[in-house]
């Protein structure tokens, strides 16, 4: 009986799927929010992402919490996504509105800590943010974060090199 609750998803099923998806989000929702907010540098919208990613996974329970798949990496992959559409969107306003759109994103630093590393990880492109991300903010491997962004890992030591060196220079970091 409790297989069978498993399979059925989260949403309108047994007490044992619903519970495996809530042990899931405690685990997972922190690590979720810290990477959407290392890709959009907005707490908010990383938030927002995060809980979009998670209430999608929630709706596909029966699919991505079944056994032998990959929860973790399947919520990743939604939020990784979600902010690549927000960010095609924005290509497409900053070409209709211009120097609007750039001046909007270089006013939205709030906070004196956050400051140098929100106007750093915006400074650097947008495949070169994810990997930094990825591989220094979550702390996974170049395989890993290669996987994850669907790129060989060649590519990503590429990405992750040039934006060390874009961070070095508007950090202003001297060896």
């Amino acid at each position: 009986m409790a297989a069978a609750a498993q399979t059925r998803g989260a949403e309108g099923c047994g007490d044992v799927a619903l519970a495996v998806f809530d042990e899931f989000f405690s685990r997972e929702q922190a690590a979720l929010v810290r990477y959407c907010w290392g890709l959009t540098v907005d707490r908010e919208a990383a938030r927002d992402v995060a809980q979009e990613a998670m209430t999608r996974a929630y709706r596909e329970w029966a699919t991505v919490g079944a056994d032998g798949s990959n929860p973790t990496a399947w919520t990743r992959t939604v939020a990784l996504n979600l902010v690549r559409s927000q960010w095609r969107r924005d290509e497409v306003a900053a070409d209709r509105a211009g120097a609007l759109v750039a001046e909007r994103r270089s006013t939205e630093v709030d906070t004196a800590g956050d400051v140098d590393l929100d106007r750093a990880l915006r400074s650097l492109p947008a495949r070169q943010r994810e990997a930094v991300v990825l591989h220094h903010l979550l702390d996974l491997s170049v395989a890993d974060s290669a996987a994850l962004m669907g790129v060989g890992e060649s590519t990503v030591k590429v990405h992750l090199q040039r934006g060390r060196a874009a961070l070095a220079d508007v950090l202003e970091v001297t060896e």
